[in-house]
């Protein structure tokens, strides 16, 4: 596992990239959760919040697989993450404001923003990376994620106890900065069989081109689906997704009940919400660090 980071330097920059994009991911969760509090904790407006967060990967996945095979991985990377830190900066209004629309707004944008970067970053991988360690690398994609989640939860909850809001949303804006400055070290990434459409239309990454070849999306996303059914070998991965799927039914009721069980005085730590629920899934960072 250290032989590929210490070896091989764009995989590094990229995995530094990934740490740093997810810093201030949970803690922005926490502060938004300590908001969601100060409205009386209702299990709705948290589950809204979950669903918020949940939503932008469902709807936008397609497309930002799209992106990512259509023009420079690279540029789709740090454009996602400009536009994640700028949506991150902007939760900093919520300080001085306590509209839950504005909070609702922010959360999905913030994570529709960063949607768009891991098809870009899962797809660049390969480019770098062989195919024998490839298997090394995405285990170190997933043990920066759970580790980030036990850090970055735990800071959230401590910072936004005895610091504020305001700190841990900026925090959150400045691990995006830290991202995009790892990766303008990165090479361009582009695949050869694709330079076609960056002729066609005329820049590194139009947005515009993108939503016009909508149709195409579809009828590329219904046959690629109907291959999935087809194949045998596909099947696996098939029944994978849908066991993730039916997972997301337990995790997310637990994810609200973590907000729930937080506000009981019995269980918190220090009598203090905000670093009780930044333990909390700090403690769930542990175990999705343990078991790759």
């Amino acid at each position: 596992y250290l032989n590929i980071l210490f070896e091989n330097k764009n995989y590094r920059l990229i995995f530094l990239a990934s740490v740093l994009q997810q810093l201030g991911t949970w803690g922005n969760l926490i502060a938004c959760l300590k908001i969601i509090e100060g409205h009386g904790g209702s299990g709705v407006k948290a589950a809204t919040v979950y669903f918020l967060r949940s939503l932008p990967s469902v709807v936008l996945f397609p497309i930002a697989g799209y992106l990512a095979d259509k023009y420079d991985r690279k540029l789709v990377m740090i454009a996602s993450n400009v536009l994640s830190m700028l949506t991150a900066l902007s939760f900093v209004i919520l300080t001085y404001t306590d509209s839950l629309t504005l909070l609702f707004i922010l959360i999905f944008a913030k994570n529709a923003c960063s949607t768009i970067y891991d098809p870009a970053k899962r797809a660049a991988i390969p480019m770098f990376v062989d195919a024998k360690e490839l298997h090394i690398a995405m285990t170190l994609d997933g043990v920066a994620w759970s580790s980030m989640l036990a850090l970055g939860a735990a800071l959230g909850g401590l910072m936004t106890s005895s610091l504020g809001l305001r700190v841990c949303f900026i925090l959150d804006a400045s691990g995006y900065m830290g991202s995009v400055c790892c990766l303008l070290f990165l090479p361009q990434l582009r695949e050869e069989c694709h330079q076609e459409v960056a002729a066609a239309s005329g820049a590194s990454l139009n947005l515009g081109y993108a939503f016009q070849n909508l149709k195409k999306l579809a009828r590329e996303f219904a046959s690629d689906t109907i291959v999935i059914f087809n194949k045998p070998s596909l099947r696996v991965s098939l029944l994978y997704a849908t066991m993730k799927a039916t997972g997301g039914i337990v995790w997310g009721p637990a994810d609200v009940l973590n907000l729930k069980w937080s506000e009981r005085e019995n269980l918190q730590i220090f009598s203090d919400l905000a670093l009780t629920l930044g333990f909390s899934y700090a403690f769930v960072g542990v175990g999705c660090f343990i078991g790759p």
